[in-house]
């Protein structure tokens, strides 16, 4: 049972006058700080910045963090390219750089009646280069 749970149960009893609180601290290994403890209300700039954040991430969903950043400082955010990472892990905004990466490569997973299937390919007749061609070139050209 988590400490936040324990609280709220004891503050249960203290609130009914079943029990003090230390009787309620005691009785469920709370610790009085613990118990006496108020969340910080979260900060309202902060609040803001994250519906901005959203709001900029589905408007341009192909675009990373640096980018991101970039355009709400030109809404006149104050806010970094670190804060923008962070907020966007944070809230789990919609599209990551790696599924960006993963729909450039052809592997984004995509939903199907059946369950998720990959997207097919689009091939253009182009083959990655292999990474001994140099080095055959290089060994053909000395011997021969």
């Amino acid at each position: 049972m988590s400490p936040g749970h324990k609280r709220q149960i004891a503050g249960i009893f203290v609130n009914r006058g079943l029990c003090s609180e230390r009787a309620a601290c005691r009785h469920f290994g709370l610790h009085r700080s613990t118990f006496q403890y108020e969340a910080k209300q979260p900060n309202a700039w902060l609040a803001r910045l994250k519906i901005a954040l959203k709001r900029m991430s589905r408007l341009h969903p192909e675009l990373g963090y640096p980018k991101i950043t970039r355009l709400l400082k030109d809404e006149g955010w104050q806010v970094g390219n670190r804060m923008v990472q962070r907020l966007r892990r944070e809230l789990g905004s919609g599209y990551s750089s790696q599924e960006a990466s993963q729909e450039a490569s052809g592997h984004l997973y995509r939903p199907t009646d059946q369950g998720y299937a990959p997207q097919p390919r689009l091939d253009l007749g182009l083959r990655p280069r292999h990474h001994d061609a140099g080095r055959q070139a290089a060994h053909a050209y000395c011997s021969g």
